[in-house]
């Protein structure tokens, strides 16, 4: 679990339509061109700075202040305005998206992305497996999330035996949350903080439940039978998104009343 990240600032908005890839090709192709049109000049009868200027001129939409004689740099220069006005056309329908739409920064969904960025993982140490599991692992991320890894300490005194601890952390954009993930969703939307955290996408492991019946009972293949049949017909999925819908439910009216 994560916290889910700010919106860019709004002095941003006018860099965010591009990338920083594009960026940065704009700015290689206008010295590229400029150079290309000044060499083209042969007798270079403007300076450099000049023919610079009549580049740069028409990205802020801007008439030359004088046309050139030879019809080689005419050419030129009506190639590089009809890539500009590409490159415009695009720039201002993006940015009337951004502009419409707050920015967000891209958001991590993986282990990987976790162990590449500045978030460290906390986790409350009840005895879970995870640790030890992590810690021995020759995975190289597996082994990565384990050097970020911070164990709290559990009380019984507290509520939810310390979660709290990791839940500061993760709302002060510092830590990524790492428990059973039904559990860690219940109690997010319990405490009120659900629409301000996500959750990854990929998990560290499975888990199961298992239901536990006397050695060698005579209908245990029965019960075997039904329990495939419901889960291969997706009844087990629908029941589960229904009881977690619930709680978020429940829990968004709870908050809500209470404040």
């Amino acid at each position: 679990m994560l916290q889910i990240p700010p919106p860019l600032p709004r002095w941003q908005s006018i860099l965010h339509p591009f990338s920083w890839w594009v960026w940065g090709a704009i700015v290689l192709s206008m010295c590229c061109v400029t150079v290309t049109y000044h060499l083209l000049d042969y007798n270079f009868d403007l300076p450099f700075v000049t023919n610079g200027m009549n580049i740069i001129q028409r990205i802020f939409s801007k008439p030359l202040t004088k046309a050139p004689k030879k019809w080689r740099l005419r050419n030129f220069i009506m190639m590089w305005w009809v890539a500009l006005w590409f490159i415009s056309e695009s720039y201002t329908c993006n940015l009337m998206a951004v502009l419409t739409v707050p920015a967000f920064p891209a958001k991590l969904q993986t282990a990987e992305d976790l162990s590449k960025s500045s978030y460290r993982l906390c986790m409350v140490d009840y005895g879970e497996f995870v640790d030890e599991a992590l810690a021995e692992s020759t995975h190289p991320i597996l082994s990565a999330l384990y050097r970020i890894l911070d164990m709290v300490p559990s009380y019984d005194t507290m509520e939810h035996i310390g979660e709290e601890q990791c839940i500061e952390r993760v709302l002060a954009g510092t830590h990524a949350h790492t428990e059973t993930y039904s559990y860690v969703k219940i109690l997010y939307n319990k405490l009120g903080h659900g629409s301000k955290v996500y959750s990854f996408q990929e998990q560290l492991y499975p888990g199961y439940l298992a239901f536990l019946v006397r050695k060698h009972a005579p209908w245990k293949y029965k019960f075997d039978v039904g329990m495939q049949w419901m889960f291969e017909n997706g009844l087990m999925q629908k029941w589960y998104k229904d009881a977690m819908d619930d709680f978020k439910g429940y829990f968004a009216t709870v908050c809500g009343a209470s404040q």
